[in-house]
């Protein structure tokens, strides 16, 4: 394996979704209502992989 080669590993803080859901108050209609949406994974940066699988050598 060279030097050059990156491991990847799935991102557990989205599931590897790359979005992790965010609840927010809405009125949609004229009625109080949460809303889910999704925001981007902070700790992929949306990719739904993190760097840094380093293995034994």
């Amino acid at each position: 394996m060279n030097d050059d080669d990156e491991l990847d590993v799935l991102c557990v803080a989205c599931d590897s979704e790359g979005r992790v859901p965010q609840a927010t108050a809405a009125v949609l209609g004229g009625v109080a209502q949460t809303v889910i949406w999704g925001r981007g994974c902070r700790w992929c940066k949306g990719t739904g992989r993190r760097a840094g699988l380093h293995p034994p050598v």
